[in-house]
């Protein structure tokens, strides 16, 4: 998962059916779709395996991000859906998303496909953030993904992994502390941070002190499972603004039962109120 701070707990069905599954159907004012993206362009998007490693293809630009991949080892260690739908939505928007000088930093960034997306796409700086468990994988897949480009003589430490746990402030100002002296706009991101119920208060308080306090956006990558996730969304409503950039609805094969069902991913803006 992108939100690795559950690796204390066991894991659970990533799409196990539950009596408070929803649909679609709840899209409030503030959650309108503004566009819809190509089937072909994410849900189905060119993702390859070769043992424990996959390879990432982008649709817009020429690169891949090669990760690896340790499963037995639990959910920080794996890629999840939202992860991908939202790096190929960066990659398509990258010149709004990720204007020159725009730096970014990734929370419950897992093995780190997003971040390292946007250090394709010309980052100044990506900052991966996650538990001391996802650091070794997070720093093994900076350098299958940095290597060259070291070589070639760019600035060190452009991508690097940090520790932040949700709902720490001082992790989060140990964070602030190391991007400040770069210079140039902060964006945040995030992909399938939204799962275990428990950690909604303290991923929203990391979320509504990046939104509120630093005045920095999170865009967020979310696969519709529970009603409950709502109860997350409905607490940043109350701090800030909540845009729905787009939704994509597809039938997909779940990956331990084999069976067909619906998903839906959605991506969404935060930003301070005025």
């Amino acid at each position: 998962m992108a939100g690795a701070t559950m690796t204390r707990n066991m894991m659970k069905n990533m799409f196990r059916e539950s009596d408070d599954e929803s649909s679609s159907s709840d899209s409030s004012e503030d959650e309108r779709p503004t566009e819809e993206l190509p089937r072909d362009g994410i849900s189905n998007a060119p993702l390859t395996a070769d043992n424990d490693t996959l390879a990432f293809t982008s649709l817009c630009h020429d690169f891949q991000v090669l990760l690896k991949e340790d499963r037995k080892k639990g959910i920080a260690h794996q890629l999840w859906p939202a992860a991908t739908f939202l790096s190929h939505y960066l990659e398509k928007h990258a010149e709004t998303m990720l204007p020159t000088g725009t730096k970014v930093l990734e929370l419950g960034a897992g093995i780190g496909l997003c971040g390292l997306v946007c250090h394709k796409l010309h980052a100044t700086s990506v900052i991966l953030t996650d538990l001391p468990v996802a650091m070794p994988l997070l720093e093994t897949n900076i350098r299958l993904n940095t290597a060259a480009t070291d070589e070639a003589g760019s600035m060190e430490n452009s991508v690097r992994p940090m520790v932040l746990s949700w709902g720490s402030d001082s992790d989060l100002a140990m964070v602030m502390e190391s991007q400040e002296k770069e210079g140039g706009r902060l964006l945040c991101v995030a992909a399938d941070c939204v799962y275990w119920e428990h950690l909604f208060e303290p991923f929203f308080h990391t979320v509504r002190a990046l939104v509120v306090d630093h005045r920095v956006d999170v865009v967020l990558a979310h696969v519709k499972r529970w009603k409950r996730d709502e109860r997350f969304f409905k607490m940043c409503r109350k701090h800030m603004n909540v845009i729905q950039l787009v939704e994509d609805v597809s039938m997909e094969v779940q990956e331990h039962t084999r069976e067909t069902h619906r998903v839906i991913k959605r991506i969404f803006r935060l930003t301070a109120k005025a």
